[in-house]
């Protein structure tokens, strides 16, 4: 009996901590910020159509399966599109992910604000930084809030996993891009 208590405490003892350190790590300013930047030996001008082209964002971008874009094609401030994911991590759920343009710089910048009924909202910016000798520097820095308060609670978690996934998007991207002369 002694040892099933220990046990049993250690286990609450763990359940706690854990806990506590999810809360700890969610009250940091940046929490629901994230960054990733990759090089890719391209200019910035082959990256770019990268960035908004849906035939080429579904090559890039995993669970990505249509991407409905209500401009021009080209990137324009107030420029919408809605991105349907199927979500892997939730049993290929459908979710929505609609956009707006808020400014552009071609082949520099894209910043959009982004709102999804499964109680998200957040914005997202893409800077094109020419290297030299024919390499750019891709950054990504996005920031995320979520309406559901469990959500909220795991933002430390959920922004882990999201950018695990976009690394693992972004190096897909260099893999496209540098295969092409």
């Amino acid at each position: 009996m002694k040892w099933f208590k220990i046990s049993i405490g250690s286990i609450l003892g763990l359940i706690v901590l854990a806990t506590a350190a999810v809360a700890i790590a969610g009250m940091r300013a940046d929490a629901n910020r994230l960054q990733c930047s990759l090089v890719i030996r391209q200019k910035p001008a082959a990256i770019w159509p990268w960035l908004f082209e849906p035939a080429k964002l579904k090559q890039w971008v995993t669970w990505l399966v249509e991407v409905r874009d209500e401009g021009s094609g080209e990137p324009a401030p107030g420029g919408k599109s809605t991105w349907v994911l199927e979500d892997r991590n939730n049993g290929n759920q459908r979710m929505e992910i609609h956009s707006v343009v808020e400014s552009v710089e071609p082949a520099r910048k894209l910043a959009v604000s982004l709102d999804s009924p499964i109680g998200f909202r957040g914005s997202s910016t893409y800077r094109l930084i020419e290297n030299g000798e024919g390499s750019t520097l891709l950054e990504s820095d996005s920031r995320y809030t979520f309406e559901n308060g469990f959500a909220r609670f795991m933002t430390p978690l959920v922004i882990w996993q999201a950018k695990k996934k976009m690394l693992s998007d972004m190096d897909r991207l260099r893999a496209l891009l540098e295969a092409r002369p």
